[in-house]
């Protein structure tokens, strides 16, 4: 059919339909582990940019399954097509769990309901690893008396001069 058209009215139908058409955007970023380096007993959660026609849905929550040091994080996603790619941008927080110090690996899913059904597609493999939380030095119970007998001989020393210096100003 086109063409039989002129050239001209090609490029006029052409640029009518580009009028028309919409940009379509459907944005999922690499999840990043949010704190990137965790200690011990420290909440590890995910962050995914997303929008456009991709969101990720509270509900249902986010399952999250554990083998030993492979840890999965299955998130809802809702994907829709033109024109109804309205989803605003930005990055979505969910939470994966503390851990015990030591190497883990998780693996980051989003399951939607897409054009041919239910899917389920993995993201990312983020390994990690959790440090032990540091420990702050004690004194042991030497060091206990020791710093108490130092207090008091400074103590002593300062109520000495003070006694001293006021003794002095008392004579004049």
């Amino acid at each position: 059919m086109l063409s039989s058209m002129p050239r001209l009215a090609q490029s006029t139908l052409t640029l009518a339909l580009l009028l028309f058409c919409q940009a379509t955007f459907a944005v999922v970023g690499t999840p990043v582990l949010v704190p990137p380096h965790p200690v011990a007993g420290q909440l590890v959660q995910v962050s995914v940019y997303s929008g456009g026609c991709d969101a990720f849905s509270a509900y249902p929550s986010p399952t999250v399954t554990r083998a030993g040091d492979k840890i999965r994080i299955d998130l809802s996603g809702v994907f829709t097509i033109d024109p109804f790619c309205v989803f605003p941008s930005g990055d979505s927080l969910f939470p994966v769990g503390t851990f015990e110090p030591g190497r883990y690996s998780l693996q980051v899913d989003r399951t939607y309901i897409g054009l041919s059904g239910r899917m389920t597609e993995t993201l990312a493999v983020i390994p990690f690893g959790v440090a032990a939380v540091a420990t702050i030095p004690a004194l042991n119970r030497a060091g206990i008396v020791l710093l108490i007998l130092s207090l008091l001989a400074i103590s002593g020393v300062r109520m000495r001069r003070r006694h001293c210096a006021l003794e002095s100003t008392d004579r004049f």
